[in-house]
């Protein structure tokens, strides 16, 4: 233990004597061929100055108790003689400068060493330099730690340890989210089945215009709008939850919807949107239809009201996702930024029958126009 620590001590010491080290005048440099390492006897003079700089150091820390040594000796053998008397506080402070060498080893530096370092370096001022990045990175990455636990401390009064599965895995139930263009979410810590299905609605096409529309650089999955000859069609796109299990959290409170699949969860109202699409040649299709959950000309939602939007709830943030907009405002999710995007759906010209039962997703009829809210993880 003794050798170890002293042997820390040594190597601690580096960025408060190596300056002094390096300037001494050393009249046995010698370099060899390739002028990349130090001579052996070079090595032990700096070595030599270190000892006795450290000794100095230590003797001034202690009263002057360690005595005057030969420096041909060595730094271990004035340490193995020193007096039992100051045997508890030298181990003391040596166990300090290990551990707070350990904690640099594990941060930055995995091969931290005098005689390693010096080598690798001939000039003084490029290692101080190396020694500088070193401790700026230490000072980054405390202050990311900090302000991680900074913002732990502001949601632990709203959410206990139990609840960090709300941040991994989607809430139970069965239900629909509209896909993204990224996909639907992914989970590599644990995995959960979704289905890819579509809706696709026949608009407006006897006219010689049609309006359907999507937000400009917006994220639903493509395609969305097509024809086919004279008809004009727009396509949504979802992932479906198909499954569920009581290990999986519970939708937390807020102000959203999403779609429905079989039925709405607890404390979801279901709503929907009535789309009275091309009456000529209707060419509608769909492979989202289970029960009555959205049947060829309709939309059906599943929405909550019983908490502030504009507080954060936790939600998986692995991949970008989509939550309908309703009473005025986007959700707020934890960890992700959110931005409002919009669908426009250009439905029957004639006699227009659309038709909407509350709660539903902000939007409006005669030609469905539906406010959406796309969400994906902050920046940093």
């Amino acid at each position: 233990m003794w050798k170890a620590s002293v042997e820390m001590l040594l190597t601690t010491e580096l960025e408060q004597t190596i300056e002094d080290a390096i300037i001494i005048k050393m009249d046995d440099k010698v370099e060899n061929d390739d002028n990349e390492t130090l001579s052996e006897n070079y090595l032990n003079n700096i070595k030599k100055t270190l000892n006795r700089q450290i000794i100095e150091k230590a003797s001034e820390k202690y009263n002057g108790t360690i005595p005057n040594v030969n420096m041909e000796g060595s730094l271990l053998e004035v340490l193995y003689n020193h007096t039992a008397d100051h045997e508890n506080k030298m181990l003391e402070h040596l166990q300090n400068i290990t551990n707070q060498l350990q904690y640099l080893k594990a941060k930055v530096i995995p091969s931290f060493n005098v005689l390693s370092l010096l080598s690798k370096y001939k000039d003084w001022r490029l290692l101080q330099q190396q020694i500088s990045i070193m401790y700026e990175r230490i000072d980054k990455r405390e202050q990311i730690v900090k302000n991680l636990d900074q913002e732990m401390k502001k949601t632990q009064d709203l959410y206990t340890p139990a609840d960090s599965t709300e941040f991994i895995q989607w809430p139970r139930g069965t239900f629909a989210l509209l896909k993204s263009y990224s996909g639907c979410p992914t989970n590599p810590i644990k995995p959960q089945k979704w289905l890819e299905e579509y809706k696709r609605f026949h608009t407006e096409s006897s006219s010689s215009l049609n309006l359907n529309s999507f937000s400009k650089n917006g994220h639903l999955a493509l395609p969305i709008n097509s024809t086919q000859g004279k008809d004009h069609f727009m396509t949504l796109h979802y992932c479906v939850k198909n499954t569920s299990t009581n290990e999986e959290p519970i939708w937390p409170k807020g102000s959203y919807c999403i779609n429905r699949y079989d039925s709405c969860l607890v404390n979801f109202t279901e709503g929907r949107f009535t789309f009275d699409e091309e009456d000529t040649n209707h060419k509608s299709s769909s492979s989202f239809i289970t029960s009555d959950s959205l049947s060829h000309n309709a939309l059906y939602f599943c929405c909550r009201n019983d908490g502030d939007p504009r507080d954060p709830i936790p939600l998986p943030v692995f991949t970008p996702f989509f939550l309908y907009r309703f009473g005025g405002r986007c959700q707020s999710v934890l960890g992700m930024s959110y931005k409002e995007e919009f669908v426009y759906i250009d439905t029957e010209n004639g006699n227009n029958g659309d038709t909407k039962q509350s709660p539903h997703a902000d939007g409006t009829i005669n030609n469905v126009n539906i406010t959406l809210c796309y969400y994906e993880m902050q920046s940093s």
